[in-house]
């Protein structure tokens, strides 16, 4: 959620020039209308960490007793339950269920994860859609793992090199990971569905 609304973030909003800001009757009614938004926005703040909690509730209700002993051992564990961090323990489960706990080595387990990565492969009756969910899948948990799938600074070069900032291109190190990801994902794609067959 986002910050805390300021009065003077408000002031700054309406463009209010030295002269309306001298008008008492006009600061007044900022202040009112000031006092509002918090309202609003203290009442927001409330569902908005009800419903983080529920969440938790509901994704920790769902672990098997064996996957709560093995998060409960995490040394982050005491500190993110006790603020709800349910992104946190979401990608926990990920890594377990990936075999990545705890007690692996983390150059292990980044080399497998890695390892997952480049290997996965569209099966030959898997559709599109399921395995563009696996590709995806497989590259969040080299993330997770401390694995780095997007940082390439020869691609980065050549493409600065090759003048693509002259195309409008603000951000260059976006454009290489995008692109980079979309060539190992059609690099892994079933082949068949792109090349028509020679008669």
């Amino acid at each position: 959620m986002k910050d805390m609304p300021k009065q003077t973030d408000l002031i700054k909003e309406m463009g209010l020039s030295d002269e309306d800001r001298k008008d008492t009757a006009m600061m007044e009614s900022i202040q009112k209308l000031y006092l509002e938004e918090m309202k609003v926005f203290a009442s927001r703040r409330s569902v908005a960490k009800q419903n983080k909690t529920k969440l938790y509730g509901v994704i920790w209700g769902q672990c098997s007793p064996a996957l709560q002993s093995e998060l409960t051992g995490d040394t982050e564990f005491k500190e993110k339950s006790s603020v709800f961090d349910c992104i946190w323990v979401l990608q926990k489960i990920k890594l377990i269920s990936a075999g990545l706990d705890k007690n692996t080595n983390v150059y292990i387990s980044t080399f497998s994860a890695l390892k997952s990565f480049y290997n996965c492969r569209q099966g030959k009756e898997e559709n599109m859609e399921t395995y563009h969910r696996r590709f995806e899948a497989a590259a969040a948990t080299v993330i997770m793992s401390k694995g780095n799938l997007t940082e390439h600074e020869g691609l980065t070069e050549y493409e600065t090199k090759n003048g693509i900032e002259k195309s409008g291109v603000t951000d260059v190190e976006k454009l290489v990971e995008d692109t980079f990801l979309g060539a190992a994902f059609l690099q892994n794609a079933d082949p068949r569905l792109f090349y028509e067959p020679v008669e």
